[in-house]
């Protein structure tokens, strides 16, 4: 009788360990995923100027190349002409980053967005968008925002199908497996159309955007 006591009491030992055991399990499956979560966040909400997103064997990083946030800000400016918009190099008036990649053996695609500042009181037929790559001392115009040599305006740009931000698509690309290591540098210019305005429209009037990439295997 001793014995059977022993046993079963053993028996009830046992099963309370294995449960403390799954316990446990659970909950270090919980702080693993809400950790992930938090790094995601981290990646997508802040606006840090260096952010890095894997994806099993793939890393993607991009970085403000000059320093400060990852964006450009119009305040009390004037409109100018195309001409002029292209040679900005003041203060504030572009935005450097350069996008890294690392790929094995699946294709890396990516997208850059624009993303205007919810506050931004000018209107998006009023902006002007001007991506290039840089390539040495020489900056080569991408597609999207230049056709032709007509540039475009915000208003005209798709809008992203990304899940992870909204705003306006200005350059897609896919990487090759085959490269390998992958670095791009970028610069974007954002100026007021060059064309007749209410005297008193543009008076105090502001536009921003954010700067985001996201990339998808």
């Amino acid at each position: 009788m001793v014995i059977e006591m022993k046993t079963e009491n053993n028996k009830k030992l046992s099963r309370r360990k294995e449960l403390l055991l799954l316990i446990l399990l659970v909950f270090s499956l919980v702080v693993v995923v809400f950790g992930a979560s938090l790094a995601v966040f981290s990646y997508l909400g802040k606006g840090q100027t260096y952010n890095s997103l894997k994806t099993g064997t793939l890393n993607f990083a991009y970085s403000d190349a000059v320093g400060g946030s990852n964006g450009i800000y119009i305040e009390n400016a004037v409109p100018i002409s195309d001409e002029e918009g292209k040679k900005l190099f003041g203060n504030r008036e572009y935005f450097d980053f350069v996008i890294t990649a690392s790929t094995t053996s699946s294709p890396l695609s990516y997208e850059v967005i624009a993303t205007k500042n919810s506050v931004s009181t000018l209107n998006d037929s009023d902006i002007k968008m001007y991506l290039t790559i840089i390539n040495g001392s020489n900056e080569v115009e991408t597609p999207i925002t230049s056709n032709n040599g007509i540039i475009s305006l915000y208003s005209d740009l798709h809008d992203t199908n990304s899940v992870d931000f909204s705003g306006k698509s200005i350059y897609f690309e896919t990487i090759d497996p085959l490269v390998g290591s992958y670095s791009k540098r970028f610069r974007l210019r954002m100026w007021i159309d060059d064309r007749e305005y209410d005297e008193d429209y543009l008076r105090g009037k502001t536009f921003s955007v954010r700067v985001n990439v996201t990339a998808t295997n």
